[in-house]
């Protein structure tokens, strides 16, 4: 991974105190998301619509900890599917040869 895709997939988009997003997260699912060339104005949308449906209160414990951490990562993803992100899984060998294509052409 070059310098640039690297600051791409890293980069924190802020939801709430403790909680930020990245596409590196949901690249990195274990069923993976394609995150990869999502704009950072879909990106900060997705963050936004996240804020509005996590239910965020400062844990005390680490069951608290945990419980939160569990619904962060369901509130997420399903987010991202309402909003169109797909499963990696879900595409076509024709349309991950194209994601894989325009990701690689980031320089």
């Amino acid at each position: 991974m070059n310098r640039k895709q690297l600051e791409i997939i890293s980069k924190e988009f802020n939801v709430v105190e403790d909680f930020s997003l990245t596409r590196s997260e949901f690249e990195g699912f274990p069923c993976p998301m394609v995150a990869c060339l999502w704009t950072d104005e879909q990106m900060q949308e997705l963050a936004d619509r996240v804020k509005k449906e996590f239910d965020y209160t400062t844990p005390k414990t680490e069951e608290e900890w945990e419980e939160l951490d569990d619904q962060w990562y369901r509130v997420i993803e399903n987010c991202a599917l309402r909003m169109g992100m797909q499963y990696y899984e879900d595409l076509s060998s024709d349309e991950r040869k194209e994601i894989n294509d325009k990701w690689e052409a980031i320089k």
